[in-house]
């Protein structure tokens, strides 16, 4: 039955390698019931990922906390890695950790399988702390601060990322925090609004955009000091013209999915898997999008995104913070573009480019 959807460009999975964690940050949309994915879903995972048309992939291993899970991830991450070469695709791994369970080994097994690091880092200690909460009531920063010199050890500057999350009741606080996670020595942050939280407001929105604005700057200046900064909408752009796909309401299959412990895989996580499933992997069932074909020429086949997201009521659309993505990947979309004119004659963008290019 799953045959049936790798006509589909899908060129992201996230798995959940389970929804148990250590900590029960207020924002989280991942319900902890201390469920695991056998190994068989996250091996199909893979296969389903890798068969699928289209010839570069992104791997994502998530949870709750992955680490939880690490038995399995040692044992899925080379299969993915072997398959990928098999099937003549590229793939590119990232495995999401709060930090808290970290240590030496697994950075070890990680560096030698060529898999991204990601760690969540909101900014500095205040405003980390007041969102990312430990089971044990302890610092979260603090933990994740004391492992940042083993991660920048084992891991390349242009693969050591942070999840780099914004919430509206923090925004005055957005530059700042961005140059505290610069200030660490990373340089590759997924900047996230929070959904689903708190409301943005239009103020909310005006503030987002102010610093929004100088962030990419921040970005260009450090192209011209060769000391590079890398907002991943940007990246996704260059290497996948991610951006460009979104804003030509492209197929919904090509932006990724996402792949729950039982099975389930969705579109996105902000959309309950009980009712929005597309398959399950592990029982080879398919519920949607089996006989729909995406035209390489654009535009949506079937206006899929309009039937398969719910119909929000105007207090859920304040939560869910479109207006704010939508400010955020214009801006990201012209910095890529700038960015892809420039590398034609400037060697700094063009090597900057390349880097974007070989790591993403």
């Amino acid at each position: 039955m799953i045959e049936r959807l790798l006509n589909k460009k899908v060129y992201k999975l996230r798995i959940l390698t389970t929804t148990k964690c250590n900590c029960r940050c207020s924002y989280c949309f991942v319900e902890k019931k201390d469920e695991f994915a056998d190994y068989d879903v996250l091996e199909k995972g893979v296969r389903f990922l890798v068969d699928s048309a289209g010839d570069k992939k992104l791997l994502t291993l998530y949870g709750g906390e992955p680490l939880f899970a690490y038995e399995n991830v040692q044992r899925v991450i080379p299969f993915a890695r072997e398959y990928a070469i098999k099937k003549q695709k590229r793939l590119v791994m990232a495995f999401v950790s709060n930090s808290l369970l970290l240590k030496e080994e697994h950075l070890r097994f990680l560096q030698k399988q060529g898999v991204h690091y990601i760690t969540s880092l909101i900014g500095s200690k205040k405003y980390h702390d007041e969102k990312r909460r430990p089971v044990d009531g302890k610092s979260s920063y603090d933990a994740v601060a004391e492992k940042v010199p083993l991660i920048q050890k084992y891991t390349k500057v242009e693969e050591a990322g942070v999840c780099f999350c914004v919430f509206p009741d923090q925004i005055e606080a957005l530059f700042d925090n961005f140059k505290h996670v610069l200030s660490l020595g990373f340089r590759n942050l997924n900047m996230e609004p929070i959904l689903d939280y708190k409301p943005w407001t239009k103020r909310e929105d005006e503030i987002f955009l102010a610093h929004c604005k100088k962030i990419i700057v921040e970005l260009f200046a450090s192209i011209k000091r060769r000391d590079f900064i890398y907002l991943r909408p940007i990246s996704l752009e260059l290497a996948y013209n991610k951006l460009s796909d979104k804003f030509a309401s492209s197929c919904l299959f090509n932006f990724g999915c996402v792949l729950y412990p039982d099975g389930s895989l969705v579109m996105t996580p902000w959309v309950p898997k009980e009712t929005h499933a597309v398959a399950n992997l592990l029982k080879d069932e398919v519920y949607r999008f089996a006989d729909c074909c995406f035209p390489e020429s654009g535009g949506l086949c079937k206006d899929c995104t309009g039937h398969y997201f719910p119909r929000w009521s105007d207090k859920q659309k304040q939560l869910m913070a479109h207006r704010v993505y939508m400010i955020y990947h214009k801006f990201c979309l012209e910095a890529a573009n700038l960015i892809r004119k420039k590398a034609k004659t400037d060697p700094l963008y063009k090597e900057y480019l390349g880097k974007v290019l070989a790591h993403t």
